[in-house]
C-alpha cells in the first residue's frame, strides 16, 4: 500500500530565520557563499534557506556601512534641495558677510543627505546655472539681471 504524501514544508521568507549557531560552525557553507549561479548552491537542497540567511547576514553589514558613513549614493535624494532657500539664505548673508562656497557645499549636503563631496559638487555644477546665484573669488553672490 502506498503511503500518503507529507505535505511539503513551506518557507515564509518574511520572517527573520533562526538558525542554530551549532549549523552554521559546523564549516558549511550555510549563508557565508551564497551564489546562485555556482553549481553547488544550485542543487543544495538547502538553497532556499541559505539564499534568506545570505540575505540577513548582507542586511546585517549594509546597516553598519550605513551607520558609519551614510546612505549609499543611490539613497541620496537632491529633490530635498529647495533652491530659493538658499537664494534667501544668500540674500541674508550678503548684508553681513558673502555665503562661501564650502557653507553652500556644506548646506546641499545636509538637505539631501549626501556625505559623498564630489556627487554634491556635480550637483551644484549641473543646478547652479538654472538658479539666481553665482560664484565669485569663492563666494555666492546673487546673479544681477
Amino acid at each position: 500500500m502506498r503511503n500518503p504524501r507529507k505535505e511539503k514544508f513551506e518557507l515564509e521568507y518574511l520572517l527573520p530565520l533562526i538558525i542554530p549557531q551549532a549549523v552554521i560552525d559546523a564549516g558549511d557553507c550555510m549563508g557565508k557563499e551564497y551564489d546562485p549561479k555556482n553549481k553547488d548552491c544550485s542543487v543544495c537542497a538547502d538553497q532556499a534557506l541559505c539564499a534568506n540567511y545570505f540575505q540577513q547576514l548582507i542586511q546585517i553589514d549594509v546597516k553598519r556601512f550605513e551607520e558609519e558613513k551614510g546612505p549609499f549614493l543611490d539613497q541620496v535624494y537632491f529633490g530635498l534641495v529647495k533652491w530659493d532657500k538658499i537664494e534667501r539664505l544668500v540674500d541674508k548673508y550678503a548684508a553681513d558677510d558673502a555665503m562661501t562656497f564650502e557653507e553652500l557645499v556644506d548646506l546641499i549636503s545636509t538637505m539631501a543627505r549626501c556625505s559623498d563631496e564630489m556627487t554634491v559638487l556635480e550637483y551644484i555644477k549641473i543646478e547652479l546655472p538654472k538658479t539666481n546665484l553665482d560664484l565669485k573669488e569663492g563666494y555666492v553672490i546673487k546673479r544681477k539681471n
